[in-house]
């Protein structure tokens, strides 16, 4: 739910970053993820974009999930261990329609107010 409501204000506003497997305080901890499970990660968020609706245009959208591993204090990669960045550009069709709401049903939308 959270991740829907903060993809839309992305989207009804200039785009943004989230990222997962960082702490508040800039912790990396790192998602555990093997490939099944990030390609699901990717998918739902697939699913979350396609939710929206209008229909958000995936062809002029920079949009994208990166995996990026974690490596430990002598440069060695961790087993399994990620942090997940999701990557929303502006929207470069938002000034015409006006507003993505998070369902069918248009009743809610989200805009993000500050970076």
């Amino acid at each position: 739910q959270t991740v829907m409501k903060t993809i839309n204000a992305f989207l009804n506003h200039q785009g943004g970053r989230m990222f997962f497997g960082i702490t508040d305080s800039g912790h990396v901890k790192g998602l555990r993820a093997d490939r099944a499970t990030r390609d699901r990660l990717r998918r739902g968020i697939d699913s979350v974009i396609n939710a929206m609706r209008p229909q958000v245009d995936l062809t002029d959208l920079g949009y994208r999930v990166d995996f990026v591993p974690i490596k430990g204090p002598n440069g060695e990669r961790t087993e399994d261990r990620w942090v997940c960045a999701i990557c929303i550009d502006e929207d470069p069709h938002l000034p015409d329609i006006g507003v993505y709401f998070t369902d069918p049903s248009k009743r809610d939308a989200y805009r993000r107010a500050a970076a």
